[in-house]
């Protein structure tokens, strides 16, 4: 392997073609996966979930639809889904408790 690597008729193609081709697999396997569904009776309504710190590079939150970043959040931060309606009908009481944790120390 070694003498494939340091060919100079080669230049280590073959490893960096495998690797890359692994790669492609593996991302392929990542994206054929099937999204979850949330209004089929499967709801996550919240959780904490393990991840890097925000220094660390925290856990992106992505819009699949355009594939752009749109938060991020970190491990040992807990989350909760709340519907449209929960929101219509508490909006400035839930305003007010992201006002407090994003602004006044929580």
């Amino acid at each position: 392997m070694k003498s494939i690597a340091a060919s100079p008729v080669t230049f280590g193609l073959p490893w960096s073609l495998a690797a890359g081709t692994a790669g492609v697999a593996q991302e392929a396997a990542i994206w054929a996966a099937p999204l979850p569904t949330y209004r089929d009776g499967n709801k996550i309504k919240g959780g904490v979930p393990e991840g890097p710190s925000h220094e660390e590079g925290g856990i992106d939150l992505i819009n699949t639809k355009t594939g752009r970043k749109v938060g991020e959040m970190e491990g040992d931060e807990p989350y909760m889904l709340l519907s449209k309606n929960t929101y219509r009908n508490n909006g400035s009481l839930i305003d007010r408790l992201l006002q407090v944790s994003m602004n006044e120390g929580g």
